[in-house]
């Protein structure tokens, strides 16, 4: 792999993933490698991306147009019902096959997971160091807790054994909609973890969410922090899009999955640092009470202890 790829993210920038200081944030580009059924369910192919998921609607209904994923969905809707959409979106998006690059990624101590998919492929991945916690827009965002490794969707999530019960954002109706009040709350979420962590990692990501982008927007400095692995065909419109908010990084996410792997190699070998732990603080009284010395102690406290 190319040396001065692996310079555009620091070392230290790594390093911050494997002491749980980072957030990875995942679009539909990193689920692209896995697999799931055909809409027909008799073989196993490629995970879709939102062109393909679109187009897969789209034919689902005999049509061979097709537009942007919310338009498609809203349309499809429009022709059979909401319950229909979730049951023909459930049966694309249920992960069967996890890529490996995958799960070496999310076999990291992120601080925590945000995300946009409506899939499976985090909870199929069985690899996450800590207890999965899927928070999605029906689900109470809890208090943080050390042994669990939250996962939050912005969009909602599909619920593979009852899809009927799912709640999700695709249709442009959707995104329209005021009453969302969980949405509202994990993007209140979101923009104190990004000012909180070390380091931001967005993997397939092209800032389609406004909220999302609004929030990059409102604290340029954390811009530094920011970084985006786009894969290597993105266009130049994207490129200069997205390099407002962060540092764009041209490799696929497998590629960063390898890179991940030498800074854990590396990380391993640093010796452990264990923080000073002060138990309590002791009350220390001025044993001498003349009244000149009490008076000097009280009035310049600093300057009296450094003479004495």
């Amino acid at each position: 792999m190319n040396g001065g790829i692996s310079m555009s993210i620091p070392q230290h920038a790594f390093f911050s993933i494997f002491s749980g200081k980072a957030l990875l944030f995942l679009g539909a580009g990193f689920s692209k490698g896995a697999k799931s059924l055909s809409l027909d369910g008799q073989q196993l192919t490629d995970f879709p991306g939102g062109q393909e998921l679109a187009a897969d609607l789209m034919k689902d209904l005999g049509e061979s147009e097709t537009e942007s994923l919310d338009r498609c969905a809203e349309f499809y809707e429009y022709k059979t019902s909401r319950a229909q959409l979730l049951s023909t979106l459930t049966k694309r998006l249920d992960v069967k096959l996890v890529a490996d690059f995958q799960k070496n990624i999310l076999s990291c101590p992120w601080n925590r997971i945000y995300t946009t998919n409506y899939d499976n492929i985090i909870s199929n991945s069985k690899s996450l160091p800590k207890k999965l916690r899927n928070i999605g827009l029906k689900d109470k965002i809890p208090h943080y807790t050390n042994s669990t490794i939250e996962c939050l969707y912005i969009n909602g999530y599909l619920d593979m054994t009852s899809p009927q019960e799912s709640t999700i954002t695709i249709t442009r109706e959707d995104y329209a909609s005021t009453d969302n009040e969980q949405r509202k709350d994990i993007i209140r979420m979101f923009r104190t973890d990004v000012s909180m962590v070390e380091y931001v990692f967005f993997l397939g990501y092209s800032i389609y969410d406004i909220e999302v982008a609004q929030i990059l927007q409102e604290d340029t400095s954390v811009k530094k922090k920011i970084f985006f692995i786009v894969g290597h065909n993105i266009n130049v419109i994207n490129e200069a899009t997205i390099s407002k908010y962060g540092t764009v990084v041209k490799i696929t996410c497998e590629e960063f999955s390898y890179l991940l792997t030498n800074a854990r190699n590396e990380y391993s070998l640093i010796p452990p640092v264990y923080e000073k732990v002060f138990p309590s603080l002791h009350k220390y009284e001025i044993l001498n009470t003349n009244n000149q010395t009490t008076s000097a102690a009280r009035h310049d406290p600093v300057s009296y202890m450094l003479k004495n």
